[in-house]
């Protein structure tokens, strides 16, 4: 194996490991604050404080990190990430009350830069004719970890608790610290200059960025992707609750992970299909139907009280939910200049954070005063919505 290639495939495992730490617990932030005896009158509030102040963070902190990285070298930002992410892992682990594992959660967020920062160092790494097929490996890691992730966290948590869940993911990180040291190398300085000038060239171009921004496309595919996430981090603060209370077995834990899961692996399933069908159909009405599809499976949930119909129906949204990424990507390359290509997806990933901000603090909201079945309801409603933007924007589109 070349040098190269052994570098490439540790980041590989590096980001599969870190997406499988950071669903490990997602599902089960809740049970953990009943397991710090917070308050059940405070519990809604506490618990979309603890999934959105690390999103709010990580908003604010993630174009910083791709800047210190070009500065001061992506090594030694990725060495210093890991370091901060065990820390708010031991940080989470030693909580012994609501506050404080908000507070380790929050911290969470100044690591979360972490994923653009590997994707720079592939970047840099790789050499051109190789760096999309790199790309891609990453991006497979990164979807096998967040789909293995929820199934470990479950059965973890389920026969352990979910406190030892933060331990465990203490030596992951430590682990991947350590083989980064050890194995992964600065690019080299011709490498790392040719980094640099796409990055000033990008730099004197400022006037794109708000270029980008007034585009009615680029507009509509950053609301997409917003609402897309928001739906879903609507769901996964209630999932474990609602799976808790239609099972009837002692096992529901567990359970909660597999059914998280569910949508991960039918998205992973489906996803070639839906590249292909974009392809030849275009992918503005792969979003149309995607969005409809999961808005049909969200209202089928906040209906059904059986639980074999509810993990189907959790499988079926993830059949039609996995649509964004595909489509916003390939949409963007399409129709953005190659130049400002890295602004677009900066824009991207910024509405997408900006969804899992909020979906958090709408579920708690609606928990407090509606029930636990109106974050499904309400995402259903925000689907349909979507949807029907959308086919109104493919029916006068093929109109002209």
């Amino acid at each position: 194996m070349s040098k190269e290639k052994l570098v490439i495939t540790l980041l590989c495992i590096n980001v599969f490991l870190l997406s499988a730490s950071s669903t490990l617990v997602l599902p089960f932030l809740p049970l953990y604050l009943q397991e710090l005896n917070t308050d059940n009158s405070a519990l809604n509030f506490y618990t979309a404080l603890a999934y959105s102040s690390t999103y709010a963070v990580s908003i604010v902190i993630s174009p910083l990190w791709g800047h210190f990285a070009d500065k001061y070298g992506k090594k030694l930002m990725l060495t210093f990430v890991f370091i901060l992410l065990a820390l708010s892992y031991l940080f989470a682990y030693l909580s012994t009350n609501a506050i404080q594992l908000c507070l380790s959660r929050a911290f969470q967020g100044l690591a979360c830069g972490i994923i653009p920062a590997f994707l720079s160092l592939v970047s840099c790494i790789a050499k051109e004719q190789k760096a999309g097929i790199y790309m891609g490996y990453m991006q497979s890691g990164i979807l096998l970890g967040t789909l293995t992730g929820p199934m470990l966290g479950g059965v973890i948590s389920q026969f352990l608790g979910v406190k030892e869940c933060f331990f465990i993911i203490i030596f992951v990180s430590l682990f991947i610290l350590l083989t980064d040291i050890i194995f992964i190398k600065e690019p080299n300085q011709d490498q790392e200059c040719k980094c640099k000038q796409s990055l000033q060239a990008n730099d004197r171009q400022f006037e794109g960025f708000i270029k980008l921004i007034k585009d009615p496309i680029m507009r509509s595919l950053c609301m997409c992707v917003f609402i897309h996430s928001m739906v879903i981090m609507l769901i996964v603060p209630v999932l474990a609750n609602v799976v808790e209370n239609m099972s009837k077995n002692d096992f529901s834990v567990a359970l909660s992970g597999v059914i998280f899961s569910l949508s991960g692996f039918a998205g992973a399933l489906i996803s070639p299909f839906w590249g292909k069908f974009g392809t030849v159909h275009g992918f503005l009405k792969v979003l149309c139907i995607g969005s409809f599809g999961a808005a049909v499976s969200d209202l089928i949930q906040s209906f059904n009280y059986h639980l074999l119909t509810f993990a189907i129906m959790q499988f079926v949204f993830g059949l039609f939910i996995c649509t964004i990424s595909p489509s916003a990507n390939s949409i963007t390359a399409k129709h953005v200049e190659k130049t400002y290509h890295a602004r677009a997806y900066s824009l991207i990933f910024s509405s997408q954070q900006s969804g899992n901000l909020l979906g958090p603090i709408v579920a708690s909201t609606l928990l407090t005063f509606l029930g636990e079945r109106t974050p499904f309801l309400c995402a259903a409603g925000l689907l349909f919505i979507l949807s029907i933007y959308l086919y109104i924007i493919n029916v006068i589109r093929h109109a002209k």
